[in-house]
């Protein structure tokens, strides 16, 4: 049995939660989602774009090939394989998301499937900060309004974006070009640092929270709600009985009534 500090240096560790980049320490995992057209017609930009985020949130995070990756359908899925599967199963690895905004991208059935099925998994992991977009190609609807009527873009314009169109055509060695993709790695490396509890944690947390809660109550109270509900638990079973007594004995009274014996036969009757 526990003693009153350990069970509180408990609840000091178990309210010290870990992070998703802890919890998921052996194998961390992004989803990056593109037009593979847009990637096709530009000489494969988007593929080095993904790799150069890769290799420097990586080096952020303290990761390496074994353990940290960003999911890219390209690689990822196997020819003639069925891409929906593929895609739901990278996005239950996964932990963040970046989606590179394009009007292409935009208009894809599929890039519409990845983005709400990671919504779903943002909200299982209980959190409203995974996705990451970048504004690479400019996309009309964001500038005259008409976002709202596209499901994808409404979730763009409320997530805060990285307006990346004006460095769109420079090389991705260039330093400014740099300075801006360590930045917005070392945002996404703070949001997988964050204080984030596991379903796990929570459970104990909350088991650890009910016995510390019991202890910081005086006995006195503790002893006078144990007095109450035993008084309770007694009067219902006393309440019980007397019903049990008292339908007993309608029972009884009903089986020992006299039955009326039968009229006998008036003198004036016989013959």
């Amino acid at each position: 049995m526990q003693t009153g500090g350990s069970l509180i240096n408990q609840w000091f560790s178990v309210d010290a939660m870990s992070s998703l980049a802890k919890y998921y320490s052996s194998s961390l995992v992004g989803f990056f989602s593109y037009s593979r057209e847009d990637d096709v017609d530009f000489d494969e930009v988007l593929s080095k774009f993904r790799n150069a985020i890769q290799v420097e949130l990586s080096a952020q995070l303290g990761r390496n090939r074994d353990n940290f990756r960003i999911w890219q359908d390209r690689f990822a899925i196997p020819h003639g394989a069925l891409w929906q599967k593929q895609i739901t199963d990278g996005v239950k690895q996964s932990t963040f998301f970046i989606p590179i905004i394009t009007p292409r991208m935009v208009n894809s059935p599929h890039c519409a499937f990845e983005f709400e099925s990671f919504l779903a998994r943002e909200k299982e992991l209980d959190r409203d900060d995974l996705i990451f977009p970048i504004l690479y190609i400019s996309v009309p609807e964001l500038e005259d309004g008409t976002w709202k009527q596209n499901s994808v873009l409404k979730i763009v314009n409320d997530r805060q974006y990285l307006d990346w169109r004006d460095y769109r055509p420079r090389e991705l060695s260039d330093p400014e070009i740099r300075k801006e993709l360590i930045q917005f790695c070392r945002n996404i490396s703070n949001a997988l640092r964050k204080p984030w509890g596991s379903p796990e944690e929570w459970q104990q947390q909350e088991v650890v929270g009910i016995a510390a809660a019991d202890q910081r109550r005086p006995k006195t109270q503790i002893e006078a709600e144990r007095a109450a509900e035993e008084e309770r638990q007694r009067r219902e079973a006393a309440a019980r009985a007397a019903e049990e007594e008292q339908h007993q004995g309608r029972d009884h009274r009903s089986h020992g009534r006299a039955v009326p014996a039968a009229a006998e036969p008036s003198l004036s009757t016989v013959r």
